[in-house]
């Protein structure tokens, strides 16, 4: 595993602007400084093994990490009158989707006008529909079990949005993953549409996301996921995520973890679709997600989760024994404590595997999250 950190420069700005916070109410208008700063230290370590084999360890099998982790930001949220908007910078964001720079940039960019009772327009950079968020993980930079029986907790491109109650339709940039870099041509935008519903002990949320992308034939990009979350009182709750996705890990909304016996796990990006339309067939991923927490005092919370992610690709015109199948599973447990004043520490500890074919993989992690939001 490995974190996303900045220099010790740019942390160095970056908390330095959580002094100018301040919110201006004056009617109708409104300025608000808004953001979060996050800090990590924690130990993994990976063990591998090949089928009828020994334990094989790597180079490096364990790791220390620690810093100022790439998702805090801070950024300016307005309104006035019927207008809204916000532009928040990320630490380890790009603001356009592909650049690899990770220098930091725009998280949110974006402005829209409210038209009451008719709804909300948007325009700009702002989180798809697609952001699920059930599930409290906080391995891979609160990546809440991407890749491990979760989706993507944090999507976010340039789109123009329509929002009416729970209804939100979003039109956003052809994101496929360095699909221009092979040659082809991004042939429609992103599709995308959710509702949420909350209820006095329930909340959930459906959503749907569909583009495609064309060279030799047309590669179809879709996401279909459902989550809730019940709320049981003093006991409580539970909460669940069932995930589809074809071809979904192109546009980064699913994460396929391979396993390696040296260097924990890679990911299955484009290369599981190498030759789109051409040589490779389609990516399948089905995933599970579950999670119970409860209150031990008013300011500790325990909280036990863990996933399911199954994953297959097979190569046009071969046979079974060119067909991949991978394997990934987690567990965590996690006990938050709210210090107050917008600060928790989040201890969490947990393990992360996957098997495909005959390599084994696991990773068994402990971290502790410092959070500030403000």
């Amino acid at each position: 595993m490995k974190r996303i950190l900045i220099s010790a420069v740019a942390a160095g700005a970056l908390l330095g602007q959580l002094s100018a916070f301040e919110v201006v109410n004056d009617g109708e208008k409104s300025l608000s400084v808004f953001g979060a700063a996050k800090a990590v230290v924690g130990y993994g370590y990976n063990f591998s093994q090949e089928k009828g084999k020994k334990v094989v360890r790597g180079a490096n099998p364990s790791e220390f990490l620690y810093g100022i982790q790439g998702n805090s930001r801070v950024g300016l949220s307005f309104t006035y009158g019927k207008v809204f908007g916000a532009a928040l910078l990320g630490a380890g964001e790009s603001t356009f989707y592909g650049d690899k720079t990770n220098t930091g940039g725009f998280r949110q960019l974006y402005a829209g006008y409210d038209f009451g009772d008719a709804g909300k327009i948007l325009a700009g950079k702002s989180e798809l529909a697609t952001s699920m968020g059930f599930s409290s993980s906080i391995f891979d930079t609160e990546a809440g079990l991407q890749g491990f029986g979760g989706t993507s907790t944090g999507t976010r491109r340039f789109q123009i949005a329509y929002m009416l109650d729970g209804l939100t339709i979003q039109i956003s940039e052809n994101d496929v993953n360095n699909f221009d870099k092979q040659g082809g041509n991004k042939s429609i935008p992103r599709f995308t549409i959710g509702y949420d519903y909350n209820a006095d002990a329930l909340t959930a949320k459906v959503v749907a996301s569909y583009t495609n992308a064309s060279r030799k034939a047309t590669q179809h990009i879709a996401l279909v996921s459902a989550g809730a979350k019940y709320n049981l009182g003093d006991a409580g709750y539970v909460s669940g995520l069932l995930t589809y996705g074809l071809n979904s890990q192109l546009v980064g909304e699913s994460k396929i973890a391979l396993p390696s016996l040296t260097r924990g796990f890679g990911n299955l990006g484009v290369s599981g679709n190498t030759e789109l339309g051409g040589t490779s067939n389609n990516t399948h991923i089905a995933s599970v997600a579950v999670e119970y927490g409860t209150n031990l005092t008013d300011d500790l919370k325990f909280i036990v989760g863990g996933g399911y992610q199954f994953a297959t690709n097979t190569k046009k015109g071969a046979g079974d024994k060119d067909t991949a199948r991978l394997h990934s599973y987690s567990a965590f447990v996690q006990t938050p404590y709210n210090v107050g004043g917008g600060f928790s520490i989040i201890p969490q500890v947990g393990y992360l595997g996957t098997t495909a074919n005959k390599t084994n993989t696991g990773n068994v992690l402990a971290e502790v999250l410092f959070n500030l939001v403000f």
